[in-house]
């Protein structure tokens, strides 16, 4: 993927190799706006504080659509995985696809350590 940035629109354009054309297109830009491919890894961001939540202008590059997915703190877990265990807070994000739950260490950094979608879960491995 590729963006270009003019005035209130954002172009985007995506290939894949070996592809003859690449397919561009347009869309009206609100402010600042996100991958909603990255979300999950933005949140290491967020105020990580009880009952805190945000909300972002999320890009859906797929549907050319914007969406205002909303994350909030639902409280703390211990999360075991294959090496160490992890104090996390809970995330839980709502999105126009139903959302997913993640947890993320409550240290510094703020790893990725857990995510649970619909229709399956990601847990940290190990981290350097």
């Amino acid at each position: 993927y590729e963006g270009n940035f003019s005035g209130g629109d954002l172009t985007i354009g995506y290939y894949l190799p070996g592809d003859a054309e690449r397919q561009v297109y347009s869309v009206n830009r609100p402010g600042r706006i996100l991958d909603a491919s990255i979300l999950p890894l933005l949140l290491r961001n967020m105020p990580f504080e009880p009952d805190n939540f945000v909300t972002l202008t999320v890009l859906d590059i797929t549907d050319r659509r914007f969406f205002t997915p909303i994350a909030k703190i639902s409280g703390s877990e211990l999360v075991q995985t294959s090496s160490t265990q992890y104090d996390c807070w809970t995330v839980m994000v709502s999105t126009k696809e139903g959302g997913f739950t993640a947890w993320y260490s409550k240290t510094e950094k703020h790893y990725l350590v857990k995510i649970r979608f619909a229709d399956r879960e990601l847990v940290l491995n190990h981290h350097s």
